[in-house]
């Protein structure tokens, strides 16, 4: 079940959009779980923001760290440090309540502070690389067995290179998740549109619906929309570029109303 809040706001818009899942959690984990974790080399684990263990986790030689987790607990994060070249960077570990690692995961290869907090947002992370399988096929590491056979060993899409990373997951699929979309009316953008780079036309009730569209859009940066004073419904065409993108493309459109998107977060 979803739900749709507007607010408008001095030329910006916000839609709002929560969803309300069944089979969740919003208290965390049911009860406390068990955590087997490797890295390739230097493993700290926290949960919650709370350092909950590391030490020189040298999967090569099948070494893994055994962590219990407490109840009512949210978010994991994971940072490994390589050793020293030549190395391949990865991370390998299973959780009691079925969380492996995969590309799931979101990894990135420099954290701001408070990185491995629960109220910390991940959306512009890259998603985690798989480098490999938990088998004894995957080079260099192989396979270990008291990690499920699942698991995947993750790192950034350059595990050769990076040799640091942070990764984070939730353990537990919250109930409400909400995603925000800011969409802003920059100055003179009456009678005006974008030619070209168009991913969709549709016909639509008002800009929130347009909006709407453009939010549900992973490769929509911007939309114009006709004038409200067009009567029933209206064209909505949503475009991959923005005017300050490709200001060559730009057009004038009469009777048409240009938006960009300022931010999406979830």
């Amino acid at each position: 079940m979803s739900k749709l809040t507007e607010i408008v706001y001095c030329g910006i818009i916000l839609l709002l959009e929560c969803w309300f899942s069944s089979s969740c959690s919003d208290k965390g984990t049911p009860s406390a779980i068990t955590v087997n974790i490797t890295c390739d080399r230097n493993l700290y684990l926290y949960v919650d923001g709370k350092y909950l263990g590391g030490d020189v986790a040298d999967a090569k030689q099948k070494h893994y760290l055994t962590n219990e987790i407490m109840p009512h607990s949210h978010v994991v994060a994971v940072r490994c440090t390589a050793s020293t070249p030549p190395w391949q960077g990865g991370i390998l570990g299973s959780f009691e309540n079925g969380l492996v690692t995969d590309t799931s995961w979101r990894c990135t290869t420099s954290a701001a502070y408070g990185w491995n907090m629960r109220s910390y947002r991940d959306d512009d992370w890259p998603m985690a690389t798989s480098h490999g399988a938990n088998s004894p096929s995957t080079f260099p590491w192989g396979n270990i067995d008291s990690i499920d056979k699942k698991a995947a060993w993750i790192w950034s899409s350059d595990n050769k290179d990076d040799s640091e990373v942070f990764c984070r997951h939730k353990l537990v699929k919250e109930c409400t998740e909400e995603k925000q979309s800011y969409f802003q009316t920059p100055k003179s953008t009456r009678d005006i549109a974008i030619q070209g780079f168009l991913l969709l036309k549709v016909r639509v009730a008002g800009v929130i619906e347009c909006g709407l569209k453009c939010g549900q859009n992973s490769a929509c940066v911007s939309f114009t929309i006709q004038s409200s004073d067009i009567r029933g419904s209206r064209l909505c065409e949503l475009h991959n570029v923005t005017t300050e993108s490709h200001p060559q493309s730009v057009v004038r459109k009469e009777g048409y109303q240009y938006h960009e998107v300022v931010q999406t977060f979830y």
